[in-house]
């Protein structure tokens, strides 16, 4: 539920209001891959009893995730400009 909220709270603050529900689409798509993908990858991987290898395959390909992610996340900024009479032009003291 947290990553849930999460999401949806990265997805208002980073793309356009008109966007927003394609982008939390996106994110639940890349999810649910993974949520096939890896049991697949982890059975693949396996050699006799031993599934240890398959989870190394998951941990290596999270590592990389990350880094792409590190990377990747400084050169795309998206410029929201907020309208006159909304909410994030007003200033409380």
């Amino acid at each position: 539920m947290l990553i849930k909220q999460v999401t949806i709270r990265w997805v208002m603050t980073c793309v356009p209001r008109n966007q927003s529900s394609a982008a939390v689409g996106l994110v639940n798509t890349v999810g649910n891959l993974g949520g096939i993908v890896g049991p697949i990858v982890v059975g693949i991987a396996a050699v006799g009893n031993d599934i240890s290898s398959g989870f190394y395959i998951l941990g290596i390909s999270m590592v990389v995730s990350g880094l792409i992610f590190c990377t990747v996340t400084g050169k795309f900024k998206i410029k929201v400009e907020a309208k006159e009479g909304s909410s994030q032009n007003l200033v409380s003291h």
